[in-house]
């Protein structure tokens, strides 16, 4: 009995030991890519995103930072992106309160085709519907959590549209849509022979202090990059680098080329230099912009100022609050991240006060027939149409399972037919889905609640 006991306990551990060979992923945590092979990018193709004219124009149309042009001309070259994706809709709602509150324009970046139709249809801004790359995946419109294939294609779609901004000659303001902006950030964000000011993935109140050589990378969620050779060169390689496959996040990828590239090399700040009030320095020709010949000058944001992290629990939010009130000075932007799911994030800014979008039914909205809204008509009827267009795709719908019971009757080992049959009529159903989807989307309206968070309360005075 005792050797029978010790053959079986002898054979669970070599069956263990098997197990973990084969399935090493189960028992390893995440290992990001190794150092990357610039030969190997230089081979990719690059983005062909300036070639399009809805972008060129949408990004002449947004640029000037703020929606009044003559509120600081040195900015006419500077433009505020944000990358929406249509499960985000409503954090894009809470984002514009923030920078309709300050005056501040951004061009919306249409990750997915479903948010592109919505923002168009409701004629919100001028927008640009970031283009599939074939053999490299398409962004869902769903939610995606952290270091899933839809997130990872999202954070490179965005990647890109900075890419060609800068590429057009435009310094770049990018932000995510879970970010509450208190204050206007511009003056923290350009300084003289600085190339790239970017937050820390550091919570306000942390022992840890930001090393750029560090294994943490900075935060790619807000950040502003001045147009020169060298940021476009490095955007752009940073671009061909998370679309390959297997896909990483964008942010693990940048840092990965910032931090290898030796053309452009790295030269990193510890501090970001005092606020900037005078813009002048964006106007100078962009050669001389870096303080280092063939670099890419950095500094990091104050990481209590421009948190990170501390909206995701009770207790780094009250870390979040002492942290900013030693520092002196007003807290500028609060980052819902540290957090996974959509809920959370939407949990945590009410929680803190940062929620501010409601929504509210239009009693006499008149929204677009959904035939012509999917296929990008101007014109509408009214209701009428999408009455219309339900109904006959429900006819349509009867007439293709007709179709298949008929067929059915009449050959039944004729598979084929039956299969597209009945992939037609969930074609018609999935459209139909689709019509209602965004027939909702457009019955309402956006408002702005007042902004209650205490970290209004939080510094020197009172906000402004």
């Amino acid at each position: 009995l005792l050797i029978m006991t010790f053959l079986v306990v002898v054979g669970y551990v070599m069956l263990a030991f098997h197990l973990i060979q084969i399935h090493p992923a189960k028992v390893e945590e995440f290992v990001p890519p190794s150092k990357p092979d610039f030969e190997s990018l230089e081979k990719i193709p690059p983005s062909k995103i300036t070639s399009y004219p809805e972008f060129v124009n949408a990004c002449k149309e947004m640029a000037g930072y703020y929606k009044d042009r003559t509120k600081n001309p040195l900015l006419k070259n500077t433009i505020f992106i944000a990358g929406i994706n249509y499960s985000y809709r409503d954090f894009f709602h809470n984002f514009r309160c923030y920078t309709d509150r300050l005056g501040i324009k951004f061009l919306p970046i249409s990750l997915d085709p479903n948010i592109y139709s919505y923002i168009k249809n409701n004629n919100i801004a001028p927008t640009f519907l970031m283009p599939d790359v074939p053999g490299r995946g398409k962004v869902l419109s769903e939610a995606s959590g952290f270091g899933g294939k839809n997130f990872n294609l999202i954070g490179c779609r965005k990647i890109e549209a900075v890419a060609g901004a800068l590429a057009l000659g435009y310094n770049v303001v990018f932000s995510d849509v879970d970010i509450a902006i208190l204050r206007d950030p511009i003056h923290h964000l350009f300084f003289p022979g600085v190339d790239y000011v970017h937050s820390e993935n550091i919570p306000c109140g942390s022992t840890f202090r930001w090393r750029f050589n560090h294994s943490m990378e900075g935060n790619t969620g807000f950040y502003s990059v001045r147009s020169n050779p060298q940021t476009i060169r490095t955007w752009d390689l940073t671009y061909r680098a998370c679309s390959q496959t297997p896909l990483y996040d964008d942010q693990t990828m940048f840092w990965l080329i910032l931090r290898n590239n030796l053309n452009p090399i790295a030269s990193p700040l510890p501090t970001c230099p005092a606020q900037q009030e005078d813009f002048s320095h964006l106007q100078q020709p962009p050669a001389h912009q870096g303080t280092v010949a063939n670099s890419v000058v950095s500094c990091p944001l104050n990481s209590c100022l421009f948190s990170a992290g501390g909206l995701r629990s009770y207790e780094t939010f009250d870390k979040l609050k002492r942290g900013i009130k030693l520092t002196g000075q007003l807290a500028v932007t609060a980052h819902a991240n540290w957090m996974n799911g959509r809920q959370n994030k939407q949990d945590a800014l009410t929680r803190t006060g940062l929620w501010l979008a409601k929504w509210q039914p239009a009693a006499q909205y008149q929204p677009q027939p959904l035939q012509q809204q999917v296929q990008g008509s101007e014109s509408f009827d009214g209701i009428s149409g999408m009455n219309h267009l339900n109904t006959n795709m429900r006819e349509k719908s009867s007439l293709a399972m007709n179709h298949v019971n008929a067929h059915l009757g009449s050959n039944i080992n004729n598979s084929k037919r039956m299969r597209q049959g009945r992939k037609k009529h969930q074609q018609l159903l999935q459209q139909q889905q689709q019509q209602r989807r965004l027939q909702s989307d457009n019955a309402g309206n956006w408002t702005c609640r007042p902004i209650t968070s205490p970290l209004l309360k939080t510094g020197p005075a009172a906000f402004p």
